[in-house]
């Protein structure tokens, strides 16, 4: 989301968003989740956490824009 400039609140709700919808499905069907990678095959727990640090980590260039984006906001509301 970061490359599409989406601020930090917008992926937190994205992501809140999908586990509720995970665990909502866990509990109604009584399965366990089940780790899987992006072709949707089962994996374990340390090829996940590898996949992620992989495919998912925000690189810092990007984390200082984010960061500096809602620095600028926040005093931009200040000095109204």
């Amino acid at each position: 989301m970061t490359e599409h400039g989406h601020c930090h609140t917008q992926a937190t709700i994205a992501v809140a968003r999908k586990l509720a919808e995970r665990t909502w499905k866990t509990l109604t069907t009584g399965q366990m989740y089940e780790l899987r990678d992006l072709q949707g095959q089962p994996v374990t727990k340390r090829a996940a956490k590898e996949l992620i640090a992989s495919h998912y980590t925000v690189t810092p260039q990007q984390r200082t824009q984010s960061r500096s984006h809602t620095l600028e906001a926040k005093r931009a509301r200040l000095t109204r």
